[in-house]
């Protein structure tokens, strides 16, 4: 029986729902509305390139507001600069990747470091990746409203992969056996790979990343045992049917652009299908999540700004606080 092909939208909308609700708060509050800055490398892939205009189309459906900024690696320190200290924007992501660069010297490292973690939407500053590896964010994302302000973010599109399997009933922890289910992600970068892995360790569950270096052998026998498999490598083709186990869960998260402009994700379809019990497919599949966590989260952080403005404490917080002048 082929497998059952589960799509993103149910999802989004429900998450949709506190947005429209953060929204209409701010509104209540007389609160300037959140606006968001995107902004896109001029010569960064066409996947990034592609992601920053459908976050911004998406955006401006849903009456959230956005602007587009094209940025290079000769500038994009400014811009990220200006836009911290801009009052008018209350958060701000870059398409990943920015640049051609790769490992831990890669100016996509540098920039994740380079916008103030109260407006940094996809939570990839250090603070917030540190909070969630601490511990400090446990299984529920959904942030508790802790005097009144939210706690934290969470990266946006891990999130909206741990959602998914949270409304598909995919658990990476098998209560009844008493142990966790074998999730192996194979991405490597900050942007999904090391932070979902730390989520799924945080419910519990056994988790692998590897990646497009992996040995082949170390590959497949590490895809061969997930219950679950996240494939988000930028490999057309990377997973066939005979690698993967019988009734696992794959999300495909590859978006690769062929010579005839065509575009597939990372799995061989056809025989994934019939193997697999769940396949969520590369278009709308987990990006229309994802963009939906990037308006909760922009949201977040307006909620979040709000509350320095008005007086409010945290001693993590305060000094990013004042640096882009929320408070004395």
């Amino acid at each position: 029986m082929p497998a059952q092909i589960l799509k993103g939208k149910p999802v989004s909308d429900q998450y949709l729902v506190a947005v429209k609700e953060n929204l209409l708060w701010a509104q209540q509050q007389k609160l300037t509305p959140p606006r968001l800055a995107i902004v896109k490398g001029t010569e960064a892939r066409p996947d990034a390139k592609k992601f920053a205009d459908f976050v911004a189309s998406r955006c401006e459906r849903e009456g959230v507001q956005q602007e587009l900024i094209d940025a290079n690696e000769s500038n994009v320190e400014e811009v990220l600069a200006e836009l911290n200290h801009n009052p008018q924007v209350t958060g701000t992501i870059v398409s990943h990747p920015f640049s051609p660069g790769t490992g831990p010297q890669s100016l996509d490292r540098k920039i994740m470091g380079l916008i103030n973690p109260l407006k940094d939407v996809e939570a990839l500053h250090p603070l917030w990746l540190g909070a969630l590896d601490h511990h400090q964010i446990r299984a529920n994302y959904q942030p508790r409203e802790e005097a009144g302000f939210p706690k934290y973010v969470v990266p946006c599109t891990p999130k909206a992969i741990m959602y998914m399997m949270d409304h598909f009933e995919l658990p990476v922890f098998d209560v009844v056996a008493g142990k966790g289910r074998k999730v192996v992600i194979i991405n490597y970068s900050l942007i999904i790979g090391e932070p979902l892995f730390q989520m799924v360790k945080n419910r519990r569950g056994t988790g692998a990343v590897c990646d497009i270096y992996t040995s082949q052998v170390d590959l497949e026998e590490a895809v061969a045992g997930a219950d679950i498999l996240v494939v988000a490598a930028g490999k057309p083709g990377l997973i066939h049917g005979n690698q993967i186990k019988p009734g696992a869960a794959v999300f495909d998260l590859g978006w690769n652009v062929l010579e005839d402009d065509s575009v597939v994700g990372d799995i061989d379809y056809d025989s994934v299908m019939e193997k697999a019990a769940y396949v969520v497919p590369f278009k709308r599949g987990v990006g229309p999540v994802t963009t939906t966590m990037v308006m909760l989260n922009l949201t977040y952080l307006h909620k979040l700004q709000d509350y320095f403005r008005r007086g409010g404490e945290d001693p993590v917080l305060v000094p990013f606080a004042k640096d882009i002048g929320l408070c004395a």
